[in-house]
């Protein structure tokens, strides 16, 4: 019931928001994989560490679902969002120079990297409808 309020108010919002970053919907889905998976998984996956986070990101949700054989659909949702970001070149979305972490990261580590991301990019939205 609660996901469908969300998607619903972000249906409904998306086509008021235009070419803004908002990013709740993504923190959403990453705050309930972190529910979900914080126990589990013993991935090292690629914490971006600079501004360049976009391809750390999608190369991280890569291998999540590679790793969960395709069956957490939660995953496919934060990947269609971070794809979303790219192509609107959201501030924080917008690098495409390959992943050049430096640190690796459990995948609580990665998923609250992403959700602080997420974050901001809201953050500086609500700043520009100020």
């Amino acid at each position: 019931m609660l996901l469908a309020t969300v998607l619903a108010s972000a249906l409904f919002l998306c086509p008021l928001a235009g070419q803004k970053c908002p990013s709740t919907v993504g923190v959403f889905y990453v705050k309930h994989l972190i529910q979900k998976l914080q126990v589990t998984h013993c991935l090292c996956l690629p914490v971006p560490s600079d501004n360049c986070s976009t391809p750390c990101f999608q190369e991280g949700l890569s291998q999540m679902t590679n790793f969960s054989r395709g069956t957490d659909t939660n995953i496919y949702q934060v990947i269609k969002i971070v794809k979303s970001q790219q192509k609107k070149n959201c501030q924080a979305f917008s690098c495409g120079q390959p992943c050049n972490q430096t640190t690796d990261g459990n995948v609580l580590t990665f998923l609250t990297r992403l959700r602080e991301t997420f974050q901001k990019e809201n953050e500086r939205s609500r700043n520009k409808n100020v």
